[in-house]
Order: C-alpha cells, then structure tokens, then sequence
C-alpha cells in the first residue's frame, strides 16, 4: 500500500508558503461526488488573512523564480510533467 494520498485525501488545507495548513476559519466545505453524493472529503475554508498570507508568499517565490535561469526553470517544470504524468491514472480516478 502506498503511503501516498489519494487525490482528495490530505489535500484539505491551503498549501502556503511550502507548507499545508488549516484555513483560519475552522469551517469546512464538504466536497461529494455527483453521481452519488457520498463525502469525498472536508475543504478547509480560509478568509482573508489566508489569502493576505498566499499574496504575500507568492510575491516573495516570484521574486526567486523570476532570477532563475529560463533552463533551470524548464528542468523544474519538465520534472513536475513527469511526475504528473506517471501518476495521471491515480489522479483521474
């Protein structure tokens, strides 16, 4: 058994400045498949200051990404591609 998340396990929070974290306001959305409405997960809900803190992280990683040299960042994007890619059947289920 891998010890990887399914595709709606574990991914409920914001992920901010490298790191997942629960929304400030500890309300949850609750995220059901269609056909047949079972509870796929809970989305962990945020407010302003969650997106006050994403602005601000995702400021501060442009301002990296931007000094990057362009292959470096086309190594870095070809690696997330390939991971996509070998896991592409469990993420479409």
């Amino acid at each position: 058994m891998s010890d990887r998340p399914t595709p709606w396990q574990n991914f409920t929070g914001q992920y901010i400045a490298g790191a997942w974290r629960s929304g400030s306001t500890r309300k949850v959305l609750e995220n059901r498949n269609p056909y047949d409405n079972a509870l796929l997960t809970e989305l962990s809900l945020g407010d302003v200051s969650d997106l006050d803190d994403a602005y601000q992280a995702a400021a501060t990683a442009q301002k990296a990404w931007a000094q990057t040299l362009p292959n470096e960042r086309s190594a870095l994007l070809m690696r997330a591609v390939s991971v996509l890619e070998a896991r592409h059947e469990e993420i479409v289920d």
